[in-house]
């Protein structure tokens, strides 16, 4: 026996449990894993004022350093956009006065 696929509208959707007020959700479908080679924590720790401060201050110096390693890439490139420049005008110049000569 071959079953026919049903089409989208007619699939059964699952239903959504929903629970009075005042009754507990039942234990025996909750999920647990007894694998404890595997746990990892999580520990969150609340920031107060000195840890903040700290935080702030830290993002700070990897902006400034960010920025500055950008502005020191930015102005390398000027420096050989500009020697490259006038290594042409120079090329073209001496390129000339040897035709002349020639």
């Amino acid at each position: 026996m071959s079953q026919t696929p049903l089409p989208p509208s007619k699939r059964p959707q699952p239903e959504p449990e929903i629970y009075p007020p005042g009754v507990g959700i039942p234990t025996d479908r909750s999920w647990a894993s007894a694998d404890t080679e595997r746990t990892q924590r999580v520990y969150i720790a609340r920031l107060g004022p000195g840890r903040l401060v700290v935080l702030a201050l830290i993002a700070g110096v990897v902006l400034v350093v960010g920025f500055a390693l950008l502005l020191g890439a930015a102005l390398m490139a000027l420096v050989v956009g500009v020697a490259v420049a006038v290594g042409t005008v120079v090329s073209a110049f001496l390129r000339g006065r040897f035709r002349r000569f020639s």
